[in-house]
Parts: C-alpha cells; sequence; structure tokens
C-alpha cells in the first residue's frame, strides 16, 4: 500500500528570494532563473522569457563547448566575493539547430551553505554558423 508523504511531509516554502524574483517585473525579452552557484544548475525559471528562451523551462540547452570557462569564471567570481557578472554566451537546444547568443547578467542572491544566484539572460543573436566562420567572412 502506498503512502503519500505529501500530506506528512509537505514541501518546504520556497526561499524568500525565490519569493521576491517571482513578484519582480521583468523587462520584456528577458529570462530569468536561479542558478545553484556551486554546480550550476538552473533549479527554476521564474519567468520564461520570450522564444526560444522560453523553451529552457522544459528543455536542457546544451552550452557551447568553448564558452564553458567564461561560465566557471563567473561562478568562480560570485563564489569568491563579486556580487555581480556578466557573460555573453553561446546556447543550443538540439544537434543541429541554431546557436543562441545570449548576453547573461549574474546576480548574488545568498553565499550561505546552498550559494544562489540570479541570471538574466536576454537574447543578442541567433546564427547557424559558429563565430569563427563569421570573422573570416568580415
Amino acid at each position: 500500500m502506498a503512502t503519500d508523504v505529501s500530506v506528512a511531509h509537505p514541501p518546504s516554502p520556497p526561499p524568500v528570494s525565490i519569493r521576491l524574483l517571482r513578484r519582480l517585473p521583468v523587462r520584456g525579452g528577458h529570462g530569468i532563473g536561479v542558478v545553484d552557484l556551486k554546480s550550476g544548475l538552473v533549479h527554476e525559471w521564474v519567468h520564461a522569457g520570450p522564444a526560444p528562451l522560453h523553451r529552457l523551462v522544459t528543455e536542457q540547452a546544451t552550452l557551447h563547448p568553448d564558452d564553458r570557462a567564461q561560465v566557471c569564471a563567473a561562478r568562480t567570481d560570485l563564489l569568491t566575493g563579486n556580487d555581480h557578472a556578466r557573460t555573453t554566451i553561446r546556447i543550443r537546444f538540439g544537434i543541429g539547430e541554431q546557436w543562441i547568443t545570449v548576453n547573461a547578467t549574474w546576480v548574488v542572491l545568498t553565499r550561505d551553505g546552498a550559494p544562489q544566484a540570479m541570471v538574466d539572460l536576454h537574447i543578442a543573436e541567433m546564427s547557424r554558423r559558429p563565430r569563427a566562420a563569421k570573422a573570416l567572412e568580415q
């Protein structure tokens, strides 16, 4: 016989920082997520953002391999004392799909045992060709 544990152990309410983020007005064209700074996992999208960023709510995007070090450096900066960071990264949702260049602004929410940051994404550019190919054309 299965036991419903939700009655005995209801889920904890979300932290104050998440409840506040859900209520903040968001500029058009932006997607807002909450990131665990140790793992890099975006564990909640508090504002889905416009297409194609809205897909982040239900799909996992792939970070361009050349941009991984930049994201790791931003997380390290936030963990070691900086309050905010900015990155420009490329993501895509499937092999063969367009790379989407995204400007990301990272802001620390907490540095306690589970350090968190808000990440604000805004589309900068969409392209099928990698940056190196574009640079050669210019």
